[in-house]
């Protein structure tokens, strides 16, 4: 997810690290303080970790965590739903990206525009090449259709289709406050 075009600086959250009401917060940052390790390696048994060091976590005020018998709360019970969720989708995003690899439709990607008279470039992330996904046999085309891979590709390629609006908009803004 590209959650802003100028670096150190994010447009959705504001001077004091707050998030604009309103704004899309990527699951995999809604989830902190929590995340998921392998009980082994190699094991599906996934537990629950949080970082006792994260602002949100507190032994003065809040929820509680574990109830006076020791077991989890609804709140930690929520937590480990939707880590669990966010690491099926992960594990769902990485199958999808392995695929468009094998496919070599995965590739680096830099968008460059000027931002207050100076060229800025954005890379280190890929994308789907629209020629490459065009040339694909239709037998191709069917298993990413069958595998629920199309989808996500047309929604791919129309988001980068936002991205020279994005980057006209961002040249004609002053800059945003630094994180």
């Amino acid at each position: 997810v590209i959650m802003s075009l100028a670096a150190d600086a994010n447009p959705q959250v504001d001077a004091n690290g707050v998030w604009q009401a309103g704004k899309y917060i990527p699951a995999y940052l809604r989830r902190f303080p929590f995340f998921l390790v392998r009980v082994a390696e190699g094991s599906d048994e996934l537990a629950l970790c949080m970082d006792t060091t994260a602002p949100q976590i507190s032994t003065t005020e809040g929820e509680i965590l574990f109830g006076a018998d020791g077991k989890p709360t609804p709140i930690l019970d929520q937590a480990f739903v939707f880590s669990r969720n966010l690491e099926a989708a992960m594990q769902k995003t990485r199958a999808l990206t392995d695929m468009l690899t094998s496919l070599n439709l995965l590739q680096p990607t830099a968008v460059q525009f000027e931002q207050n008279g100076k060229p800025t470039k954005i890379d280190g992330f890929h994308a789907v090449q629209r020629e490459a996904f065009a040339a694909l046999p239709a037998e191709k085309l069917a298993e990413l259709r069958d595998n629920g891979a199309l989808e996500l590709i047309y929604a791919h390629l129309a988001s980068m289709a936002a991205l020279p609006e994005l980057t006209a908009r961002l040249a004609a803004a002053p800059p945003a406050p630094a994180l």
